[in-house]
């Protein structure tokens, strides 16, 4: 099914690999070689290579690559400089460009963000995860450049777009994101949880009930909401369960695993330290919201990567989080001036050169999220989407966020209403109102584990 629906959604361009043009810019051949070789693997035909990194400006101008592989420490000229030199070619703050160095010190990573760098990779890398990244850094300047909204999208959409708060203008783009990805180290409880949430998932079904037991019952809260979701009536049971091993087996692993994940991030958010006014409740309620709803959907829909369903509702918007964190004051004068999802996207690209989208992909691809979650963060920054059989997994988490925004579960205050018109209709859900009841009850069922 092949349906358009003009609602504040997005796609993910393509981002393929195979069609792009690569520059690689290191002094040692040996390190040219081992990339072109894990390059090639993934498809990609086009380079172009030097040694000189005082080529590497003209080469950029006469060539446009879509992606740039740069080493920091050459000599004659540093990849710090090289940067400079190709911002004055590109003309943007971001530049397509992945710093793949052995310098794992948190000052060069600074230092190359803050020069404009997309993503820093150290060596030695893993050839998956150098792939991953290079496509996260085609995806986001792909997005970025068909994000702006035409005159008539706008009127569309009805938005009131007020113009972005005049941030520092001594700030470059660069600094601030080094500002930004330095928070997301400062947050090992979220990795850690994610890690030991991600172990489960990957495994599937083959994780055993034992498994999921031993991981829940190291938290009385969880451990009770599974119990108290096993004994309540939707599930029926003639005779009371006291144990997890019996409750797990009557609820399923699947909705064990999204109880325990969803509990489990939620509640370490409030061991970030967010700025005052932050409703951190209603980012709660509105995340468990989505992820709820990504899980119903994917049940009842042909969809891709249906098992991240659940983890990437959730953490869809956690580059807002990260962004409050990072840029305490910045982030306060963005939400000074009202407005939905998407005209906070806009004032955060206006204001910051980068959108809390783009952040939270990096921080998921930092926490090492399966790729497909990472895609869908990025999903909500252009105005519509195609509903499309198997729909992808960033359509599945934004038209979760419409409908729980439907249902006054809207992170901003704004109208979403008649966005979500016709919905259900282009998604094909049977019985909506059957859907939305089961959806009350599952999340009530968490809500309870939060508060």
């Amino acid at each position: 099914m092949t349906q358009a629906m003009p609602v504040p959604a997005t796609v993910t361009a393509a981002g393929t690999l195979g069609s792009s043009k690569v520059l690689i810019v290191d002094d040692a051949l040996e390190n040219i070689r081992l990339l072109i070789s894990v390059l090639r693997e993934a498809g990609i035909k086009r380079f172009r290579l030097t040694t000189d990194p005082r080529d590497a400006q003209r080469i950029y101008a006469n060539w446009q690559p879509d992606l740039v592989f740069l080493d920091l420490h050459m000599p004659g000229m540093d990849g710090i400089a090289v940067m400079k030199s190709l911002a004055a070619e590109a003309g943007d703050g971001r530049l397509p460009v992945l710093v793949v160095t052995s310098d794992n010190s948190s000052k060069a990573r600074d230092r190359a963000l803050a020069a404009g760098a997309a993503d820093v990779v150290i060596k030695p890398f893993h050839p998956s995860d150098l792939i991953a990244r290079a496509r996260n850094v085609l995806k986001v300047q792909s997005v970025a450049a068909e994000a702006q909204l035409s005159a008539a999208e706008i009127e569309l959409l009805d938005m009131d777009f007020e113009p972005p708060p005049v941030l520092n203008p001594h700030v470059s783009t660069g600094e601030l994101r080094a500002r930004v990805l330095r928070a997301v180290e400062a947050l090992p409880v979220v990795g850690a949880v994610l890690q030991r949430s991600l172990t489960l998932f990957s495994q599937g079904e083959d994780v055993s009930v034992a498994q999921l037991a031993s991981n829940v019952e190291q938290d009385v809260v969880i451990a009770g909401t599974v119990l108290g979701i096993a004994n309540s009536a939707a599930y029926g049971g003639s005779k009371a369960i006291s144990s997890l091993r019996p409750a797990i087996a009557r609820i399923g692993l699947n909705k064990t695993r999204n109880v325990l994940l969803g509990l489990s991030v939620t509640r370490s958010f409030k061991k970030m330290p967010l700025p005052d006014g932050w409703s951190l409740g209603r980012f709660n309620r509105h995340s468990l919201a989505s992820a709820v709803l990504s899980d119903l959907i994917v049940r009842r829909l042909p969809s891709a990567d249906p098992e991240w369903a659940f983890m990437a509702g959730l953490l869809h918007d956690v580059g807002l989080l990260v962004i409050a964190c990072g840029l305490p004051a910045e982030f306060e004068a963005l939400m000074a001036h009202r407005g939905g999802d998407l005209s906070l996207a806009d004032r955060e690209r206006a204001a910051l050169g980068f959108t809390h989208f783009e952040i939270g992909a990096e921080t998921l691809a930092r926490w090492n999220c399966p790729v497909a979650v990472q895609e869908a963060a990025l999903f909500s920054q252009r105005p519509g989407f195609e509903f499309i059989d198997p729909l992808p997994l960033g359509a599945v988490v934004k038209s979760a966020t419409l409908i729980a925004d439907g249902q006054s579960m809207a992170l901003f205050n704004s109208d979403q209403d008649r966005a979500t018109e016709g919905l259900f209709d282009a998604l094909r859900i049977p019985a909506p109102s059957q859907f939305l009841q089961e959806f009350r009850s599952d999340l009530k069922e968490l809500q309870h584990g939060v508060c």
